[in-house]
């Protein structure tokens, strides 16, 4: 059911009008979002849950406090303290972004599951060239298992988070295509399916 409710998301985009940049884009997405949160409400149990933009919050150990383009969460979770019903963190990225920039919002929706217990989270890359279709499986492959600066691959990371869990994390790929939304779950064991 979740898959459903970001691909009907992701589909209500008309890309070719809010490309001009992630933030504008991030708007429209917000906006389709709340769209859909009323159709799915009862499907995805999402009683209390709303659409934040921007919201910070301290999701490390170590005190650092982040902010993700869009989060989906309970509304009576304002001070951290109730870690329950938290649903989806959401990353923007325009396609052609380095994979540094991508592995810095990994870490951040990475720190989101596991601090503050978020169920799904998605890094959505955008592009208006729909010839990028073709090399979005190969992209995120390489930002799965490249090593970080301490040897460790957001593979190995999202394996241990996303084992015996019902958390799931997604990459979605928005072009101006016929096809115009790709979506790959990531699975534990780099088992990537489309």
């Amino acid at each position: 059911m979740i898959r459903n409710f970001l691909d009907t998301t992701c589909h209500n985009i008309w890309i070719e009008s809010y490309f001009h940049t992630e933030r504008t884009f991030c708007y429209e997405l917000y906006h389709q979002l709340k769209i859909n949160l009323t159709n799915y409400q009862n499907e995805l149990n999402l009683n209390n849950i709303i659409i934040s933009g921007e919201i910070t919050k301290n999701a490390q150990d170590g005190g650092s406090w982040t902010s993700p383009d869009i989060v989906l969460h309970n509304d009576n979770n304002h001070d951290n303290e109730d870690i329950t019903n938290q649903f989806l963190v959401i990353e923007v990225k325009k396609y052609g972004r380095s994979n540094i920039s991508i592995k810095k919002d990994l870490r951040k929706i990475h720190d989101y599951m596991t601090t503050l217990n978020y169920q799904y989270g998605v890094i959505l890359l955008c592009d208006k060239n729909s010839q990028e279709e073709n090399n979005f499986i190969n992209k995120i492959d390489r930002v799965l298992t490249e090593p970080d600066e301490n040897g460790e691959t957001f593979n190995e990371r999202f394996n241990i988070v996303l084992q015996n869990n019902d958390k799931r994390l997604f990459f979605i790929l928005v072009t101006s295509g016929h096809n115009n939304v790709i979506l790959l779950e990531f699975s534990p064991n780099n088992n990537n399916d489309a």
